[in-house]
């Protein structure tokens, strides 16, 4: 059993929350049909861009401000910038964690519907079987980036949810 002081210890160092791969970006931003209809693009696709050249940059900081407002908005525990500037998912944040860390995907991207923190708690605990917690960082599975902001958003509430119901299992 641990003492209240350990537990808040506990909860606030392990299944940390990110996202790994891309955030929606705006519509503003990128056309969305454009980029649905192709595979994820190897190379510059400067065609799927809604802003001109000249004021891409800043539109495409604009954009990141917004998809780590949103993380923030729905708990994210480590913020990314949700690769809104890049056409394509990139596996940086992923290959930048130590040898034994795990980022776990937690949230299906193939359903549009918002699992119930209950079902996303239950895929967590039972990665706690085979893994650590500390060594465990909760993740949506991939990128978000083909799914509406609206439905990013709250998977993303859902999955910080249900992290902090693990967290507070393991702090008792």
């Amino acid at each position: 059993m641990l003492t209240e002081a350990q537990g808040k210890e506990v909860a606030r160092v392990v299944l940390v929350t990110t996202v790994v791969g891309s955030y929606p970006q705006p519509d503003w931003l990128v056309d969305r049909e454009m980029l649905g209809s192709r595979l994820p693009p190897r190379v510059r696709a400067r065609e799927i861009w809604r802003v001109p050249g000249e004021w891409l940059a800043q539109a495409q900081e604009d954009a990141t401000v917004v998809a780590i407002r949103d993380m923030e908005r729905a708990g994210i525990d480590i913020l990314t910038d949700g690769e809104i500037r890049r056409e394509s998912y990139s596996n940086r944040f992923a290959t930048a964690l130590p040898d034994k860390d795990v980022i776990l995907g937690v949230v299906d991207l193939n359903d549009p519907s918002v699992e119930p923190p209950e079902i996303i708690a239950a895929r967590i605990r039972a990665a706690l079987e085979y893994h650590p917690a500390e060594r465990l960082q909760i993740a949506p599975d991939c990128g978000m980036k083909y799914l509406p902001r609206e439905v990013a958003f709250a998977k993303l509430q859902a999955m910080t949810e249900a992290a902090a119901t693990v967290r507070a299992e393991l702090s008792r």
